[in-house]
C-alpha cells in the first residue's frame, strides 16, 4: 500500500500540475497547453486523439483515475515523459530489447529451452528481493507455463503475451523503456558471465559482475512485473531509510577472493609483515584457514567420530601468517536492494586478541579496507542476518570467500559454530554421519576394502584419511545437506539469494557429490 500510494502521488503531481484551472479534470484546452509546450505545430486531431486516447468515459474530460489508468496502458501511443510532458510511445519498441535477450542465437524467434531457461532467471531474481515477498506478480516466472504451442515463440507472439501481463503491471508506461533495458542489458551480462566461467577463464572478476548484474536484474524485474496495487515509482520508493528499519539482513554482493588478498596485504602492513611475504594467488589455490581454537571443551570434542584422528594443526600460509585466524565475514545490515555494496565487516583472532576490520567498496574509496573502531557495528549486523547466513558465512570465511572447502576446513566452520551457539554438537555428527556414509558406500568398494586391510588400518581410520585428501566441498554444498537432513532450515528467498550470487541461477536445490 505504500508503494503503490508513493507512484499515485508521484502522478497526481504531473496531473495537478496540468489542471491550470485547478478542477479536478483535464479538459480539451489544458491538454492542449501540455501538447503545444513540446510542439507548438500540433494540429487539433492529434489534441483530440490525446483526449480519445485518456477519457475512457467519453465525456471530454479526464479525471484522476482515467489519466492513472492511460499511466499504464501499454496500447497508448502518448506518455508522460521524464521531465513531466507529452513524448510518444511504442512498446513493440520498447520491447524489443526484451526479446533479443530472451532469443539468444538471435535467430530470430525464441526456443522453449531459451524462455523457459530465462524465466527461472528471472523468478529466482525476483525471490533475491528483500520485498518481493510482499508483491502479487503480474507472472508466475518460477512456473512452466508456455506461451505458444509451437517449439519458437516469435516477436509477434512474445509482444502479445507482454502486454497481456504488463496490462495488469503498474509500472507506467514512461518507466519501461529504462527498466526493460536494464533488464535486458542485466541478463545478456550473466549469459556471457557464464560463458567466460564454463571456459575457465577470469572467476574471480566473474563473481564480482555477476553478483551486480543479478541485483540489477532482481529490482528491474520487480518494478517491471509487480501488478498495479502494488506501483513502483523510484528506489527511494522502497529502500529503508535507516538501517532500524531493517529486521533481517541480505547477503549481498560479498567481497570477492581478489578482497581478501587485499586484506591480507592490510593486515601484513598493520601487523608488520613484509608485503613480499604475501604472494598472490588464484581462486583454486585459496586454501581454507584451518587453524584450531585454543579454548576447547575436550569432553565433547571427544565424543566426535574419529576426533583423534588427523586432527593435526595444518602449515599456516603467508595469507594465514598475516591475517591470523579468520572467524566470521558478515555484511552490514543492508536489505538488498542497493545498487552499491554495503559495508562488509571481519571479524579474526590474532594474537590473544579478537580484531575487527570494515571493508568499504563504495565508490571513491581510495583504501576499502581499515580497522572497525565501533564493534557495535558489527555486533549490529551479526544479530540482523538469519540464523543460516551466520552459518554460512562461516563457512565463507573459511575459504576466504573462495568456491572450495577442505574436509578439515568444514570441521573448522562447524567448530566455529557450535563455540557461537549458532548450531547444537549433534548438527556437526549427523552431517559427518551422513558424509561419511555417503562415501563408504560409494567409494569404498570390495577392492578397496580389502586395500585396507592388507595395510592393517582400520575402516574409519581410511575413510577419514580420504575425506581430509579428497573432499572439497563449497558452502552451498554444506548448506544443501543440512537442508536435506533438516538440521538446518534454509529459507527459499536466502537460497535463491545466494544460488543466485554463487551458482547456476536455474539450479535446483541439490548437493553436487563432493568425492
Amino acid at each position: 500500500a505504500e508503494l503503490a500510494e508513493a507512484a499515485r502521488t508521484a502522478a497526481m503531481e504531473i496531473f495537478n500540475r496540468w489542471d491550470s484551472d485547478g478542477g479536478g479534470t483535464l479538459d480539451r484546452g489544458e491538454l492542449a497547453v501540455v501538447i503545444y509546450n513540446n510542439s507548438p505545430s500540433a494540429s487539433d486531431q492529434e489534441i483530440d486523439a490525446l483526449l480519445n486516447e485518456m477519457d475512457r468515459s467519453g465525456d471530454g474530460e479526464v479525471d484522476p483515475e482515467e489519466f492513472l489508468e492511460w499511466l499504464t496502458n501499454r496500447r497508448a501511443t502518448k506518455t508522460v515523459g521524464l521531465d513531466g510532458w507529452i513524448e510518444p510511445f511504442n512498446l513493440e519498441a520498447v520491447l524489443r530489447p526484451l526479446f533479443s535477450a530472451f532469443d539468444r542465437q538471435q535467430s530470430g524467434a525464441i526456443l522453449q529451452r531459451e524462455f523457459k531457461e530465462c524465466s527461472r532467471i528471472l523468478g529466482n531474481s525476483l525471490r533475491l528481493h528483500p520485498l518481493a515477498g510482499m508483491d502479487q506478480l503480474a507472472w508466475d516466472w518460477t512456473g512452466d507455463d508456455r506461451i505458444s504451442s509451437s517449439d519458437e515463440v516469435n516477436f509477434e507472439e512474445f509482444v502479445g503475451w507482454q502486454i497481456k501481463i504488463l496490462e495488469k503491471a503498474g509500472v507506467p508506461n514512461n518507466q519501461l523503456p529504462s527498466l526493460l533495458q536494464e533488464l535486458a542489458d542485466a541478463m545478456r551480462t550473466i549469459f556471457d558471465i557464464e560463458n567466460i566461467k564454463g571456459a575457465g577463464g577470469g572467476a574471480s572478476s566473474a563473481e564480482v559482475a555477476l553478483q551486480s548484474n543479478i541485483a540489477r536484474v532482481a529490482e528491474a524485474t520487480r518494478k517491471v512485473y509487480t501488478c498495479k496495487r502494488h506501483l513502483l515509482d523510484t528506489p527511494e520508493a522502497f529502500v529503508p531509510k535507516t538501517k532500524d528499519d531493517i529486521e533481517i539482513s541480505a547477503w549481498h554482493m560479498p567481497p570477492s577472493p581478489v578482497d581478501m588478498q587485499d586484506f591480507a596485504r592490510f593486515c601484513a602492513q598493520e601487523h608488520g609483515v613484509r608485503l613480499q611475504e604475501i604472494k598472490p594467488v588464484e581462486d583454486s589455490e585459496l586454501r581454507a584457514i584451518r587453524s584450531r581454537k585454543e579454548s576447547v571443551d575436550a569432553g565433547r570434542r571427544a565424543s566426535r567420530r574419529f576426533s583423534s584422528m588427523g586432527r593435526t594443526t595444518s602449515l599456516r600460509t603467508e595469507v594465514a601468517i598475516a591475517v591470523g585466524r579468520l572467524d566470521l565475514i558478515i555484511p552490514d545490515v543492508n536489505d538488498g536492494s542497493s545498487e552499491t555494496p554495503p559495508p562488509w565487516f571481519v571479524k579474526l583472532y590474532k594474537q590473544g586478541e579478537w580484531l575487527y576490520f570494515r571493508l568499504d567498496r563504495s565508490k571513491g574509496t581510495r583504501k576499502p579496507w581499515s580497522v572497525l573502531e565501533n564493534k557495535s557495528e558489527f555486533d549490529i549486523a551479526l544479530q540482523r542476518l538469519p540464523l543460516e547466513l551466520k552459518f554460512f558465512s562461516l563457512l565463507k570465511a573459511q575459504s576466504l570467500m573462495g568456491e572450495k572447502l577442505s574436509w578439515k576446513a568444514v570441521q573448522t566452520a562447524f567448530d566455529n559454530a557450535m563455540d557461537m551457539e549458532f548450531i547444537q554438537d549433534e548438527v556437526w555428527d549427523k552431517f559427518e554421519a551422513h558424509i561419511t556414509e555417503a562415501i563408504e558406500e560409494e567409494v569404498f568398494d570390495e577392492g578397496r576394502r580389502a586395500e585396507v586391510t592388507d595395510m592393517g588400518k582400520a575402516m574409519d581410520e581410511a575413510i577419514y584419511e580420504y575425506m581430509v585428501d579428497e573432499v572439497k566441498m563449497s558452502p552451498l554444498d554444506v548448506l544443501s545437506v543440512l537442508s536435506e537432513l533438516e538440521l538446518l532450515t534454509v529459507s527459499d528467498p536466502v537460497w535463491a539469494h545466494l544460488v543466485l550470487y554463487y551458482d547456476d541461477p536455474a539450479s535446483p536445490r541439490v548437493l553436487r557429490k563432493p568425492w
